[in-house]
């Protein structure tokens, strides 16, 4: 854990040298909040507090700050000079390898004069809003628990006449999904409608109380679909067929037309190369595009406004999260009529819902790092307020119109990093802190790691030793998700993943004087990075093609992108010896394949091995973790190069986030372990 430095309360200069608020101290240091707080955590920055507790008041003293900044701000100005700008980068991976800034393209409104609102009116209502949201939280929510069972609550849905609770649960943590209803009232008991092994998710009330209808992801087999079942459980009847696999499957939800005979739900429809949304005739089976358009983008969690006129849904417009609502008319069939308004949110979003009157939108979308809860006018004449009361970590919203009832969804989520003896299967937790810590790589010597933290509120990279002491923390992020670090061959720079809204990046950063520069900016996903043996390439998976191939770049004097491997690739794994790397190829057959980095050459060099989370090469052989079976622990197994038996390594408890990594020696796999993961729901009655 980071030490605490946060200087006590006690005999300070003047009262006129102090600054009485985190925004007082941030416009001194002309930085925002979040990072000012960061540097207090990680940097040292002399902040004092009118209590013991660390949510008490701050202050601080212009003169102090004045020093620290003399004896850190040099570094610090160099380090956060090379992060990427507030506006998103239009940069592809043809380009070289130095960043430009250029504006997103379309029409940019800040929403705040009636002229500006009829240009965007006249350019077809594609509205983009602010991309700083405002730091003042509005119209607290005073809620109460629903539920708080353990494991996983999501997905909330109440009835039309808010009396009726009906959402997806997995209690033991390990299991499928399952869906269960229960009256809202406190203390009712929940029944379970469904006992498929599979996903069972986003259940949906029909407006008459009687029916659920919802969305099942099934892996093993073609049970994938969108289901109907009873308020009292019973048989299903499934109404519409999806593939499993699809992109951004845990946003697939549904909603009932107003008259109760219909349903709209997210598919690849015919012509499609995204996702779109459909409205699906319940008792026939016939469903119809909402939209004549063909798009690559992805339309999502469709909910229709409650006088039934309209419907509002997410946009995603590559693999990452949505980041737009589009706002449609309905015709009497139910389909679009007249032009969409696409609002931009500049973040991401990823459950939405109207008020009661049908005049807002809520949603849960990004604040910083974490999610939170927004709310905004369908007509979107004035940026989004951020609700307070639910904190952070909202995953979820659902609100009935007629009790002015909302629910909302709270994650708590605390991964760590563990160690696995190879040879015994012993496992020990490693790196650990009360936030997430995922994604550990060894350095090449083996004497130090590189792992993602958040432990200092935003994710960030972070170096320990191999013990996992002496955590440090690497970069100085405002926003965005890191993932996948891994080190460079000189032991001394990292390279890692970045996405922050719908566009993806890879940086570079010497973590001995904590300097970062961007390497590649793309639209849509890139990450499992690495960088050749001799240090003059970069491998890359990217999603440009429309699937997940290996790509390369030179690391120096310009050049262009190109295809390395020959199929579509996940889990990649450095070679010991730097000269290949290792991917399972082909989505979930497993098989385990070779790419040369010097000639590009790709062969499998072993059979389907069941791949489920997570590959890595050693000296001697292949571990990974294999599709775990329902009600069965995850397992790390291990086969010897040129084939041999396979035998297990460790079976491990507990949920894992994918990922798996093992030491130059062979003597050691880390892993990440879901040490916490669940979900809770939460009721605000008379919502307004």
């Amino acid at each position: 854990m980071t030490p605490e430095r946060s200087v006590e309360v006690g005999h300070g200069p003047a009262t006129e040298d102090r600054l009485d608020s985190w925004k007082e101290i941030a416009a001194y240091l002309n930085k925002g909040v979040r990072t000012v707080q960061r540097w207090e955590q990680s940097e040292g920055l002399p902040v004092r507090r009118l209590s013991a507790d660390r949510r008490g008041m701050v202050f601080a003293y212009r003169s102090e700050i004045d020093a620290w900044w003399a004896s850190r701000g040099a570094s610090l100005a160099e380090t956060n000079g090379t992060e990427p700008d507030q506006e998103a980068v239009e940069a592809s991976e043809e380009d070289s390898l130095a960043p430009r800034v250029a504006d997103r393209g379309g029409w940019r409104v800040m929403l705040a004069s009636a002229a500006i609102l009829a240009g965007a009116a006249l350019a077809g209502w594609r509205l983009v809003m602010p991309v700083e949201f405002p730091d003042d939280a509005t119209a607290l929510l005073e809620s109460a628990p629903l539920t708080s069972a353990t494991g996983v609550e999501q997905h909330p849905a109440l009835s039309s006449d808010g009396s009726l609770l009906a959402y997806s649960a997995n209690p033991d943590g390990l299991l499928g999904f399952d869906i269960y209803a229960r009256p809202v009232v406190e203390g009712s008991r929940a029944m379970r409608l469904t006992t498929h092994p599979a996903q069972d998710l986003h259940p949906a009330w029909s407006p008459d109380g009687g029916r659920v209808a919802f969305v099942r992801l099934d892996h093993a087999g073609e049970d994938s679909g969108v289901y109907v079942v009873g308020a009292q459980g019973g048989a299903e009847t499934k109404v519409a067929a999806i593939g499993f696999g699809l992109p951004l499957a845990s946003l697939l939800d549904v909603a009932w037309t107003r008259d109760g005979k219909g349903l709209y739900f997210s598919g690849r429809l015919a012509g499609d190369r995204g996702l779109g949304i459909a409205v699906l005739d319940v008792e026939t089976g016939a469903a119809k595009p909402l939209s004549d358009e063909v798009s690559a983008r992805h339309d999502l969690a469709p909910k229709v406004s409650p006088d039934g006129t309209r419907v509002a849904f997410l946009r995603a417009f590559a693999k990452s999260y949505p980041s737009a609502i589009v706002v449609a008319a309905l015709d009497g069939e139910g389909r679009a009529a007249g032009e969409e308004r696409v609002i931009e949110l500049g973040a991401e979003a990823i459950s939405l819902d109207w008020s009661p009157d049908g005049h807002e939108l809520l949603y849960v979308g990004r604040a910083g790092g974490d999610w939170a809860l927004w709310r905004m006018d369908a007509e979107a004449k004035h940026a989004p307020r951020r609700l307070s009361g639910p904190g952070v970590n909202v995953t979820g919203v659902a609100v009935s119109p007629a009790a002015n009832r909302l629910v909302y969804e709270v994650e708590q989520v605390d991964s760590n990093v563990w160690r696995v003896e190879t040879a015994s299967g012993e496992r020990r937790e490693l790196i650990a802190s009360t936030y997430a810590d995922r994604d550990a790589s060894y350095s090449p010597d083996g004497e130090r790691l590189a792992f993602v933290s958040a432990r200092t509120g935003t994710e960030q990279i972070w170096t320990a030793l191999a013990d996992g002491s002496e955590p440090v923390a690497a970069t100085s992020f405002e926003s965005g998700e890191l993932a996948s670090p891994t080190w460079a061959p000189d032991g001394r720079q990292v390279v890692f993943a970045h996405t922050l809204g719908e566009r993806s990046e890879i940086w570079l950063v010497d973590v001995e004087i904590r300097s970062s520069k961007r390497l590649l900016s793309a639209a849509g996903t890139l990450r499992c990075p690495f960088v050749s043996g001799d240090g003059q390439r970069l491998f890359y998976v990217s999603d440009r093609d429309g699937g997940a191939r290996i790509w390369s770049l030179p690391l120096e004097g310009g050049g262009k992108a190109e295809p390395a491997s020959r199929e579509h690739g996940r889990y990649l794994t450095m070679a010991p010896d730097r000269r290949s790397l290792y991917y399972a190829a082909n989505g979930m057959d497993g098989r385990v394949r070779r790419l040369d980095l010097e000639t590009f050459a790709d062969e499998d060099v072993l059979p389907p091995l069941a791949m489920g989370a997570g590959l890595a090469a050693s000296q001697d052989g292949f571990y990974w973790m294999p599709l775990r079976e329902p009600g069965k622990a995850i397992q790390i197994r291990f086969r010897a190069h040129g084939g041999g038996e396979e035998r297990l390594v460790a079976q491990i408890p507990k949920l894992i986030h994918p990922g798996l990594t093992v030491s130059p020696d062979g003597r050691w796999a880390l892993y990440t372990q879901m040490d916490r993961f669940g979900s809770d729901l939460h009721l605000v009655d008379r919502f307004r």
